[in-house]
């Protein structure tokens, strides 16, 4: 082969090599960018509590294979499908005692004295503070069962990814014009 074809080559070759790293620099950081917003985004919309799902949410960089980085948002809380997604209606039962309890804060409800089985009832309403307001009993409910009528969807993943889906474009884009040039 000729001197200069191979010098040529090897230069073109090096040239391929560079121009490959930094198209996965650049895409890799625009990639980041762009979940870093889509995180900020479903974080404000993420419906709080206690602030664990709020907090939970996270983003990274993965490489499906060397050509494919992916942006993931998302959490690890075993929860977070119900509110994004909302539940059907679907029964509660104890797993590790007889039966249910919970305190009805804010509600008018009916307390059972003994506990579920019997017939004192006391009408109560308590208060936001936690203080019933109808009389000193107290306000905690008990149950074997709970049909549950299920929960509405409360979106924050989805619509922060929708919501930014012409900023995602746009983010690539520049960063490919950045390689481009």
């Amino acid at each position: 082969m000729n001197p200069d074809i191979k010098k040529q080559t090897e230069a073109l070759k090096k040239k391929f090599r560079e121009t490959s790293k930094k198209v996965k620099t650049e895409m890799d950081r625009a990639i980041v960018k762009c979940a870093q917003k889509v995180e900020r985004d479903a974080k404000k919309k993420c419906t709080v509590d206690t602030g664990r799902l709020r907090s939970s949410i996270t983003h990274r960089l993965k490489h499906e294979d060397a050509t494919k980085p992916v942006g993931e948002v998302g959490t690890n809380v075993e929860y977070a499908p119900h509110v994004e997604f909302g539940t059907s209606p679907h029964e509660i039962r104890p797993v590790n005692a007889k039966a249910l309890a919970w305190t009805a804060k804010g509600q008018v409800g009916q307390f059972n004295k003994n506990g579920g089985g019997g017939t004192t009832h006391r009408r109560y309403y308590v208060k936001s503070d936690g203080t019933a307001t109808f009389n000193k009993e107290d306000t905690r409910q008990f149950a074997q069962v709970v049909h549950h009528p299920g929960t509405k969807p409360k979106p924050y993943l989805y619509p922060a990814l929708n919501e930014n889906k012409e900023y995602i474009r746009k983010t690539i884009a520049d960063a490919i014009k950045k390689v481009a040039d």
